[in-house]
Parts: C-alpha cells; structure tokens; sequence
C-alpha cells in the first residue's frame, strides 16, 4: 500500500492515539470495503498460519570468492 503524503490526514498505520470514534469509523470503512467487494463477486480466503508469500531462498555462497 502507498503511504498517504497528505499532512491533513492522519497516519493509521504509526498512530497508536486513535479515538474511539476514529476507530469505529474506521472499522465502518473496513466493513463498507469488505461488504462491497464482496458483493462484486470477491472471495476471502483463508490461509493457514505456515504459508509464506516469499519462501526461504538457498543461502548464497560467497565465501572464498573474493581475488586473493
């Protein structure tokens, strides 16, 4: 997600101050989101805990490639 430049609003990701208020309207957006995708046809699927969206790569071998 692009972080918001725009000074006026409030950084929800960093702001760990939320009102109440802030917070039910922002879980009013969220469920306003959800509901409308998925009345275009979306689907939310779960993922088990284990799966990774990078898996672990083979560790490079560097050692002994430096010119002597």
């Amino acid at each position: 997600m692009k972080a918001d430049t725009n000074p006026g609003k409030t950084d929800l990701f960093n702001n760990t101050e939320l009102t109440e208020k802030q917070r039910r309207d922002i879980r009013l957006n969220l469920n306003r989101d959800i509901e409308a995708f998925l009345s275009r046809g979306g689907r939310v699927q779960v993922i088990d805990a284990n799966v990774r969206a990078d898996p672990p790569r083979k560790p490079s071998v560097n050692y002994g490639s430096a010119p002597i």
